[in-house]
This record gives C-alpha cells, sequence and structure tokens, in this order.
C-alpha cells in the first residue's frame, strides 16, 4: 500500500495555523478537505492522518493507493479552492472559520 499526503487544505487557500487554533476545528477543517477530495475522486481511496508537530498535532488528508499510476497528481489533481459544499460546512462547524485563517 502506498500514500501520498495532499495536505490539509486546498492548495490556495489558507488554512488555520498549529499552535494558535483550537486542536477540534484543526481536524474539522482537514476533515473538511477529505470530504471535497472524496467528492472530486469518488474512485479513489482517502483517509485522515494524525502528524505529530512540536506546536502539537496537525492533521492532512492521504491518498492510500496499490499502483502508482493511481497516484492523485498533486498539482493538477487536487481542488485549488473550497467549494460551495465545503464553505457551508466551514460556516457551519467553525462559525468564524473566514475570520479564523490568515489571508
Amino acid at each position: 500500500m502506498n500514500t501520498n499526503d495532499l495536505g490539509t487544505v486546498p492548495f490556495e487557500e489558507p488554512c488555520l495555523q498549529l499552535g494558535t487554533h483550537d486542536f477540534e476545528d484543526l481536524k474539522i477543517e482537514c476533515t473538511i478537505f477529505l470530504k471535497q477530495l472524496k467528492r472530486v475522486h469518488p474512485k479513489k481511496q482517502f483517509r485522515l492522518q494524525k502528524n505529530p508537530h512540536e506546536f502539537g498535532t496537525y492533521y492532512s488528508a492521504i491518498q492510500i493507493f496499490e499502483d502508482w499510476d493511481d497516484s492523485i497528481d498533486n498539482g493538477s489533481d487536487i481542488p485549488a479552492n473550497w467549494d460551495k459544499i465545503s464553505i457551508d460546512e466551514l460556516k457551519q462547524k467553525i462559525p468564524n472559520y473566514f475570520n479564523m485563517v490568515i489571508q
């Protein structure tokens, strides 16, 4: 089994910063990104990965695959921005999210 770390949020979006935001909010943010990846690539396998760091623990979206030909391209296959469904979920689950992220 191979894995590919796809990050914590769409690549053109700012994210919550480890050590300055609630741990649970970091997990929610990445879980919403994971769900968006599953909408974009419904036949691919993904999971949330917990990553220890000196400032605390953060999460990243991981793709799981057997053959490298099935690996998502970290540039062209990852969403650049949040979709409407993700934006709505972020607003619901982290009400001040768009005021909290560093622009």
